[in-house]
């Protein structure tokens, strides 16, 4: 109190002060260990789920065609088979892969990432790219999701920049080569944003 009364620290900035490190302290103890398993999978974890031959077979296949495609080297291979962010909280496999049938659909889809979003932007993360229909479902999924047919990519930048320019200049591209592309263009809350190749719109989410 002698404290409080020397520097005229007010009573009531003393109170706020404490309950809102306590609220601090109490989300850190409670959500701190849920909110580290976020995320989408690691190339660690890839390699893990690689231990299965059928993944590895059906993995490496993939990479021969892309390679085919000239397209094998636009971005991390594992970051296209990731399903999503909340993998461990729905309880499914961080990683699947296309059926053959849907190989050729990312192909477009890589290509117009090469070209158009990564000189703009530099280098990309694709936090959801292939998903089984379960994940789909369990994620909140539309039910004719171009992530099912192996065409889609949920994105955040590497580099920092402002919702509104990345917005301003999405929506350019878009304009100008949304046709050419077939893209289909989504914009999310924050810095997030989905591209494919499989029909032309756009939306905001």
């Amino acid at each position: 109190m002698q404290f409080i009364k020397k520097y005229k620290i007010p009573l009531l900035a003393i109170l706020v002060y404490i309950a809102f490190y306590s609220a601090v302290s109490y989300i850190k103890n409670r959500f701190g260990s849920h909110l580290k398993n976020t995320g989408p999978g690691t190339q660690k974890e890839f390699k893990s789920f690689l231990q299965k031959k059928k993944n590895k077979e059906t993995y490496y296949k993939i990479k021969k065609f892309f390679r085919s495609k000239k397209v094998v080297r636009v971005v991390p291979m594992h970051q296209l088979f990731r399903q999503g962010t909340e993998w461990r909280e729905r309880q499914m496999p961080a990683f699947a892969l296309p059926p053959s049938k849907y190989w050729k659909n990312m192909v477009l889809t890589l290509k117009f990432l090469r070209k158009e979003v990564i000189p703009k932007f530099g280098q990309i993360s694709i936090r959801s790219g292939f998903r089984s229909k379960e994940y789909n479902a369990l994620a909140g999924g539309v039910r004719r999701s171009k992530h099912l047919k192996f065409c889609a990519v949920d994105i955040l930048l590497v580099k920092k920049v402002s919702q509104r320019k990345l917005h301003k200049t999405l929506l350019q591209i878009w304009k100008k080569k949304g046709k050419k592309y077939n893209l289909g263009l989504g914009l999310y809350p924050g810095v997030r944003f989905h591209i494919d190749t499989c029909g032309y719109r756009r939306w905001k989410g």
